[in-house]
């Protein structure tokens, strides 16, 4: 909940009042909070390009290597959280995964180097 200005008075030098608002002061937790929306939703669509690949590659989600890395993304989010705040659920990340797929409208949008030696 935001405050709601102030309206203040001045006395001018010529005797007569002005009434003024003060400027609202910015939240700083609502600026946070915005931070942290915006973070969330780039890990979502991280989680979902990974699910994306590991499907084209042939990988279920419950694959160990799969698993580690949704669960570090999930870690992640909730450090970047600070109150140890909600993981996106993987019901919805996976739903959306196979949605995008199964339609093949959005491209994967992946590039990898591979560095031979």
């Amino acid at each position: 909940m935001e405050p709601a200005p102030r309206a203040t008075s001045q006395l001018r030098a010529n005797g007569t009042v002005s009434h003024t608002q003060s400027q609202q002061i910015e939240d700083p937790t609502n600026r946070e909070s915005e931070e942290f929306d915006e973070t969330r939703e780039k890990l979502q669509m991280i989680r979902v390009k990974f699910l994306r690949l590991a499907h084209r590659l042939g990988q279920t989600p419950h694959n160990v290597v799969v698993a580690q890395v949704l669960y570090r993304l999930g870690l992640a989010e909730q450090l970047r959280g600070r109150n140890g705040g909600r993981v996106a659920g993987f019901d919805r990340t996976s739903a959306m995964a196979e949605h995008l797929e199964a339609t093949g409208q959005e491209p994967l949008d992946f590039s990898c180097t591979i560095m031979v030696l």
